[in-house]
Parts: structure tokens; sequence; C-alpha cells
């Protein structure tokens, strides 16, 4: 059974292909979670690489993301979701640049915090395709609102 297309970055990443397959695109995935975005990519052909920090969810390289070994301008994607949220801000100040540095068309997602704005001053080397802050609610553990961020960025 074909994966059924989900999430708002796999429509991106449709959209600046132009629906064609990614045969021969290197993508990496930090933080891949369930694996949903990852699958999607390999099921249109992409070589995909997924990076966590929780065995559970069989990643490809078990690391921590600050641990991580980054090599420029290796990947065409990486997807970097929901994960700089869960380190300290020096932290992101030291892996972002890496991140940044290794691929073409980079997908940040993450909660709205004081490091949004330093981050949006390291992108002068990017262009943005997209930029978006929403408000989520949250159930659990008790009802709550966060605001998202989301940046599109291909290398210029």
């Amino acid at each position: 059974m074909a994966y059924k297309e989900g999430g708002q970055v796999n429509k991106y990443i449709k959209k600046i292909y132009n629906g064609k397959n990614l045969t021969g695109k290197s993508v990496l995935c930090i933080g891949s979670g369930l694996g949903a975005n990852a699958k999607f990519l390999r099921s249109l052909g992409a070589s995909v690489s997924t990076i966590d920090i929780d065995s559970t969810v069989n990643p490809d390289i078990l690391c921590d993301v600050r641990d991580y070994e980054f090599e420029k301008h290796s990947y065409d994607i990486i997807l970097c979701l929901n994960v700089l949220q869960f380190l300290l801000i020096k932290d992101i100040k030291k892996i972002l640049p890496k991140i940044l540095n290794s691929g073409r068309i980079i997908f940040i997602q993450m909660f709205d915090s004081p490091v949004v704005s330093w981050i949006n001053e390291q992108l002068d080397d990017f262009k943005v395709l997209k930029y978006e802050k929403w408000k989520k609610l949250d159930l659990r553990p008790r009802p709550h609102t966060h605001t998202l961020v989301f940046w599109g960025l291909k290398k210029e």
C-alpha cells in the first residue's frame, strides 16, 4: 500500500521539486520520530537517513544531534522538525550553523522562543521559501496553546 501524503513539509517538498521523483536526492531527517516524513520521501525515491536519540523509533543513526558529525553540503534536503526546542540556546547556536552548511534545502520547525530572532539572522545565504508562525492547541497533558515557527530554506 502506498504511503498517503501527509504533513505540510511534504507538500512543500513536492512543490519545490514540481512533483518529480526524488531519485538521487539525499535526505536527512533529524528527530525522525515515527518516520512518516522519511517514509513519504522514500516513496518518492529519495535516499533517506534518519537520526534520533530514541532507539525505540529505529533510526538509521542512533545519536544525539549535538554529537552528529555533519559534513558540508552533504544533503539535498534536511528536515529538522520539532527538535531544536528541546535543546539549550547555546546548543542551538552551536548546531544550527552545522545544519545550515550541510543542506541545500532545509526545513526547520520549532516552538517560538527568543532564539527565533537569532535564527533569522543566520539566514543570509538562503532564500526563505516559507516562513510561518501559527498557534497550535495541545490537549496533553492539559489544554494549552503554543506558537510554532516554520522555515523552508533554499541555499542560494
